[in-house]
């Protein structure tokens, strides 16, 4: 069975879930968004990702972003309550951060999130 760290992030909190191939979710929680830092933002997306890995081999990560993300640019445009997202390329961003040889892709309006969202495909 292939597992998915799933994150939801909002202005005020992170929701994250491990999910498996079907959609279930196996666990999930949220922690407080960073408001200030793209870095902590950043360390934060890291922390849950590895804490997921404990438990269950992690193939993919996908992530739900408020305001208006750029299919071509993947860069989040309008304004929201965490004006850090605005300007860099996330899918670079998070490439470090999920252990990265596996190309990312991207799809829009998945099934289990409402806004934008864009899957990164781990790999060890």
């Amino acid at each position: 069975m292939n597992y998915y760290a799933a994150l939801d992030v909002g202005g005020s909190s992170i929701k994250y879930a491990l999910m498996d191939e079907t959609g279930c979710f196996i666990e999930k929680s949220s922690l407080p968004t960073p408001q200030k830092s793209l870095t902590k933002f950043m360390d934060t997306v890291d922390s849950i990702v590895k804490e997921l890995q404990k438990s269950h081999l992690i193939k993919g990560l996908a992530v739900s972003m408020p305001g208006a993300v750029n299919v071509e640019t993947v860069i989040i445009e309008g304004v929201t309550a965490l004006p850090y997202i605005h300007g860099p390329n996330m899918k670079d961003l998070l490439r470090p951060k999920c252990y990265n040889s596996v190309p990312i892709r991207t799809w829009w309006r998945e099934k289990y999130f409402n806004g934008n969202l864009f899957r990164v495909h781990l790999s060890k």
